[in-house]
């Protein structure tokens, strides 16, 4: 069995502090205006496999007391230089775990792997950040399918699908409908979160 994350980027809760960082992150602010949630990001976060063990996090010897977060994230995104599908170093993704929250989920290795390779697939085949998407969020238009072109949500439910772990999921059949452009909404984070399963944690207890 293989474990993996999907985590959540939160904006800051307090007034100021949330439009301030809007303003500093625009993309992140306008997702947060429109779906009036301080959920702004979504990515997959797989473990990095050391010496047989899998490991999200690692700790050195408490004399040097030095800490990082291990393995490797995925998403679609415009942040850090980004243009849609990518996979980043989880210590580059992480850098403020305050603002993560994560659900874990597990499943066998055949559709773990299958999971990844549907992932580095997409990112591989990526042709840029789906702007227009997000630009038409508030109308109920027919979505024009482009398997190279993703959102967060998307790219995350994405790998779900490949995972099978959509039989756990409610909602799995609007991603369905949506990619073949029969749906007329993706899902917002804030939506994603409450259709899965289980408990939401924050990265920094």
């Amino acid at each position: 069995m293989r474990r993996f994350r999907v985590v959540f980027h939160k904006i800051p809760a307090g007034l100021l502090e949330g439009i301030w960082y809007g303003i500093r992150h625009p993309v992140s602010g306008g997702i947060a205006l429109a779906t009036w949630s301080r959920y702004t990001h979504v990515e997959i976060w797989v473990p990095r496999q050391y010496d047989g063990l899998k490991l999200f996090e690692y700790t050195e010897a408490v004399a040097t007391g030095s800490f990082m977060y291990l393995g490797t994230c995925y998403t679609s995104t415009l942040r850090d230089g980004y243009d849609g599908a990518c996979e980043r170093p989880a210590s580059e993704v992480l850098k403020n775990p305050d603002r993560w929250y994560y659900f874990e989920f597990e499943c066998e290795d055949t559709d773990y792997f299958s999971m990844l390779g549907a992932m580095d697939g997409a990112v591989d085949a990526n042709k840029g950040y789906d702007l227009k998407l997000i630009a038409l969020w508030w109308y109920k238009t027919k979505r024009v399918y482009d398997k190279a072109k993703y959102i967060c949500t998307e790219f995350v439910q994405m790998g779900l699908v490949a995972s099978d772990k959509v039989k756990y999921w409610s909602k799995w059949n609007d991603w369905v409908l949506w990619r073949i452009g029969t749906w007329p909404k993706p899902l917002s984070p804030k939506d994603f979160a409450k259709a899965l399963p289980g408990e939401i944690r924050p990265l920094k207890e």
